[in-house]
């Protein structure tokens, strides 16, 4: 089963504030029109955030980069629907060791991945960031006899 983050009651709480307000108080305070303090009183956003947003400190985005570029996801999602439409769907195993496979042919070794083989939680995670596209569901085992019949032939 997949984490989720769950804050503890009364905890401190993390940006209370829009981007917006920050883009808009950083702006004030560079354009010299307000103090930092001030803007921090004004805009109710934490004084040391505001400082490493002017000093250019902390630009990336919180928590752990992801593994894949977004064309490389795209690539994957695209090569999993592609094997679908011709009659192998996929599965949460196929997914990692597709993923594994494309990992050691670009010779890339990845710390957080055992043996190079994305967890089943990276693997649910990866699901639930393309859930437009992809969806994880149980097939029927019919015969391709069957299922290459078409409407009509069935109406006849």
């Amino acid at each position: 089963m997949p984490r989720t983050y769950k804050p503890k009651a009364g905890a401190r709480r993390y940006r209370s504030y829009t981007s917006e307000h920050l883009e808009k108080a950083v702006s004030e305070v560079v354009g010299g029109k307000v103090s930092l303090r001030a803007a921090s009183n004004l805009y109710h956003i934490p004084l040391g955030t505001l400082s490493h947003k002017i000093n250019k400190k902390h630009g990336r985005a919180p928590g752990r980069p992801q593994v894949f570029l977004e064309r490389e996801e795209k690539s994957i999602v695209e090569h999993m629907k592609t094997l679908s439409q011709w009659g192998f769907p996929f599965d949460i195993l196929d997914l990692r060791i597709l993923t594994r496979t494309y990992l050691e042919k670009q010779g890339r070794v990845v710390a957080q991945f055992a043996n190079n083989l994305p967890s089943k939680e990276w693997a649910r995670n990866f699901l639930r960031r393309h859930k437009d596209e992809l969806a994880l569901r149980t097939c029927q085992y019919i015969k391709r006899s069957r299922a290459s019949v078409s409407a009509d032939e069935v109406k006849e």
